[in-house]
């Protein structure tokens, strides 16, 4: 590839830190949502706007929050950390988006967790809500203080008083309920991923401006249609296998296998559930969050993990307390 090639890149837009991950830019600089996200800003920024990407956030409620129905205690304890939704977007997440939303961090998981992230995330319609939170003069993004508000990925690390944890549901790895950028970097490459693009040239406008939130009754109004319009399920391992042994139509063995948590392939247990004719979508993505597997054992992913802390960390490197 000649010079003039490499020079063709994002140009993050000026006057805000980005990301405390030194690699990331070396990274996103060349990543095509990126690069559309920062044209975006940037164009807004030609006309006389400014794109408010610190006091700026968004959270996707995704099709486990949305099968267990638990956005509503999602959104309180947004509310009760000051956060307030300014916009909500319905999206289909699909096998790209997937993958290219976790594309720095995909390298880590098994060829099972990929296949049971297909299926969890594209079983439904997911929402996007757009965020503001006042952080004007606090040494953290918004971004950041969600990253810190939203819990851990693995359930024994949720807390209570984080988003996960109090939507309560079926404590898993795999079920994370929600997705959210970890700091104003990400914002900027995911709104693009994940809406089309007059969407999001909307999204980056309303940021660049006052926006009205939403009133309860307008976020409830959402909430119910999408739930009018997607089954209800608990996700839960246990109801699914009770009513699998209780139809007896497949082998005894494989769901005391299942039960016991006998690491099992993914592709071949479904297909021998699936002889059970009522055994459906949901009843899968609640097997696979049992026997899944998650990450190759001894690997990093491609880019860590962003620590909101360390927006916050002084001189002496050491952490202030939020």
């Amino acid at each position: 590839m000649s010079g003039a090639d490499y020079r063709a890149c994002a140009e993050p837009p000026e006057g805000v830190r980005l990301t405390t991950v030194d690699e990331k830019l070396d990274w996103y600089r060349f990543d095509p949502y990126f690069r559309d996200g920062c044209d975006e800003v940037r164009a807004i920024t030609d006309r006389g706007g400014n794109v408010d990407l610190w006091n700026s956030s968004f959270i996707v409620f995704r099709p486990d929050s949305v099968v267990t129905r638990a956005i509503s205690r999602g959104i309180e304890v947004l509310m009760e950390n000051g956060f307030s939704i300014v916009e909500i977007y319905e999206f289909q997440y699909s096998y790209l988006t997937v993958r290219e939303c976790w594309r720095y961090q995909h390298n880590i998981n098994t060829r099972d967790r990929i296949a049971a992230m297909d299926l969890l995330m594209t079983s439904t319609p997911s929402l996007l809500c757009l965020l503001r939170k006042e952080c004007d003069g606090d040494p953290i993004p918004a971004t950041a203080c969600l990253k810190a508000l939203k819990g851990a990925s693995a359930p024994e690390n949720r807390k209570p008083g984080q988003i996960r944890y109090e939507m309560a549901g079926p404590q898993a790895p795999m079920l994370g309920f929600i997705h959210a950028p970890d700091e104003p970097a990400d914002l900027l490459r995911e709104l693009p991923i994940l809406l089309d693009p007059e969407r999001r040239r909307h999204a980056y406008d309303v940021l660049a401006h006052e926006p009205k939130r939403l009133t309860e009754g307008e976020v409830e109004s959402i909430m119910a249609d999408i739930y009018a319009r997607t089954p209800a399920h608990d996700l839960q391992a246990t109801s699914v296998l009770g009513a699998l042994h209780e139809r007896g139509r497949v082998p005894t063995s494989l769901l005391l296998d299942i039960e016991r948590g006998v690491p099992l392939p993914l592709s071949e247990t479904l297909r021998q559930l699936g002889t059970d004719p009522n055994f459906g979508q949901l009843d899968a993505i609640a097997i696979a969050a049992r026997i899944n597997e998650g990450h190759i054992p001894g690997l990093a992913a491609v880019l860590p993990d962003a620590d909101p802390f360390a927006w916050r960390r002084n001189a002496d490197g050491e952490i202030v307390p939020v």
